[in-house]
């Protein structure tokens, strides 16, 4: 073995060395940052408070979405807060049947399409004849003479099992008199009958889900090939008389409803037919909205008056930012219809202090801020139902709405 002077082996001699490198060049990777290096001298702290005065230069706009604007229309029975009735209008029908002239017609069908009702039993479709005159201007008012037992053509008995899908009411022969002056464009209204109050949401034509009037009758054939069990021998029978139908679908349809009762004047309504949105302002203090991180901010809404609306129905009422403010028209940064964010269900009659979470209109606020501090209250689906929730705006004191934010402040640039 090769040694050094003084007979240390060299080998042990430069393996000890390698050790006291090794060991003083060590670091500790798994140990936790040394303050005050490190770590902040602040203490990271979430902070929770309402701010009273929040909402400022609040109003409401009435006219978004009328009844024939609509995916939907609801049908509220008799002496509820508000009675309505569906319109429908149909394409005209030709003088003939597949080009066929018509001998005699034997009956009609209306097929109606059921997508939401009333948790009650016995419900029940009437339909009425209407004036093929009936248009988008038709009033509540105008109809009531037409909705009465002489003018009532057929009925629809809704199965307490039944939830959605295809209705189909039997119509007579006669249930359209005048149909050849009116040149062929029939028209129906459709009322509801019930045990209790309640409502049902009928399919509509902007909704993909309109309603048809089908004709049955007999037309004269000029010929017939009647061909034998073997296939082989037929015969041509002139002049014949066959079973035909042919179908319109809705030209025009619509809700009417009797008018709620008015409001306070210093009330906020949201929803109705037509449909009514509310703008709210926020006013923020900047600690809050430029330099903090809010995690969670909830308006509190504070009801007028009990929510009006069909005996059982609950109203999903939406919260949605704008890309720009210029008043009643200002274009919707709106989430879908069916989000989970920004979303609150109202039921009609209740009268509790409704929240609904305003974070995603509130945190971008810190990012973008060419965004408008502002929110938008609107019932979806908007125009198709007749309910109406009225809040208290700014100007009443005790009833305004008011937001409640969950912040943490950023930490100041350069403090240790």
């Amino acid at each position: 073995m090769k040694r050094w002077r003084g007979g240390t082996p060299f080998t042990l001699l430069w393996l000890g060395l390698t050790v006291v490198v090794v060991w003083s060049c060590r670091e500790d990777v798994t140990a936790p940052g040394v303050c005050p290096e490190y770590c902040p001298s602040r203490r990271v702290q979430m902070i929770d408070s309402i701010f009273p005065g929040s909402i400022v230069r609040d109003s409401s706009f009435r006219g978004y979405v009328t009844g024939y604007q609509a995916a939907a229309m609801q049908v509220v029975t008799e002496g509820s807060l508000t009675e309505s009735r569906s319109l429908i209008r149909f394409f005209a029908f030709l003088d003939s049947i597949n080009g066929e002239p018509i001998v005699s017609l034997d009956s009609f069908q209306l097929e109606l399409e059921l997508l939401r009702r009333a948790g009650i039993t016995g419900l029940e479709l009437l339909v009425y004849r209407l004036p093929a005159t009936v248009d988008t201007t038709t009033t509540f008012t105008d109809v009531e003479p037409y909705f009465q037992d002489s003018t009532l053509i057929g009925t629809i008995a809704i199965p307490d099992t039944v939830e959605d899908g295809k209705l189909f009411a039997p119509l007579p022969a006669g249930a359209f008199p005048t149909l050849e002056q009116d040149s062929n464009v029939a028209a129906v209204g459709v009322a509801l009958r019930a045990a209790d109050e309640g409502y049902v949401d009928l399919g509509t034509r902007e909704g993909l889900k309109a309603a048809e009037l089908k004709r049955y009758g007999t037309v004269l054939r000029d010929s017939v090939i009647i061909i034998d069990s073997t296939g082989t021998d037929t015969t041509i029978v002139t002049d014949t008389l066959v079973a035909a139908s042919d179908g319109r679908q809705a030209d025009m349809d619509s809700y009417v409803l009797e008018a709620l009762p008015a409001g306070d004047p210093d009330a906020l309504p949201v929803g109705g037919s037509p449909s009514a949105r509310a703008f709210l302002r926020v006013d923020l203090p900047p600690q809050v909205v430029d330099s903090s991180d809010v995690s969670r901010a909830t308006l509190i809404l504070v009801l007028a008056e009990p929510v009006a609306g069909a005996p059982g129905d609950t109203l999903r009422l939406r919260a949605d930012g704008l890309t720009i403010d210029i008043g009643a028209k200002s274009p919707l940064l709106a989430f879908p219809d069916d989000s989970p964010f920004g979303a609150a269900d109202i039921a009609v009659g209740a009268t509790d202090t409704v929240r609904i979470d305003v974070t995603h209109i509130i945190n971008p606020l810190r990012v973008d801020s060419l965004l408008p501090a502002s929110i938008v209250l609107r019932i979806v689906t908007e125009g198709a139902v007749v309910g109406e929730p009225r809040f208290w705006s700014s100007r009443n004191a005790a009833g305004a709405a008011s937001l409640q934010v969950t912040y943490i402040p950023l930490f100041p640039t350069g403090v240790q």
